[in-house]
């Protein structure tokens, strides 16, 4: 079920990477892309990890 959140670490060091270009930066449409990719997938990830943590939090709480 969320085995397409999985790839979201990745691919937020994959958006990273490119908005770290200085290349990028000439081309203004494609950073303004891929920023906006970005803030969508850091997002998405920061939830996804929150969540693997309250998981963890009541696996750990039910064997107190």
């Amino acid at each position: 079920m969320f085995a397409k959140f999985e790839h979201l670490p990745t691919k937020r060091l994959e958006l990273e990477s490119r908005l770290s270009d200085p290349a990028l930066m000439s081309r203004q449409d494609e950073y303004q892309k891929i920023a906006r990719e970005h803030a969508h997938v850091v997002k998405m990830d920061d939830l996804y990890q929150d969540f693997l943590r309250a998981g963890e939090e009541l696996v750990d709480s039910k064997r107190c």
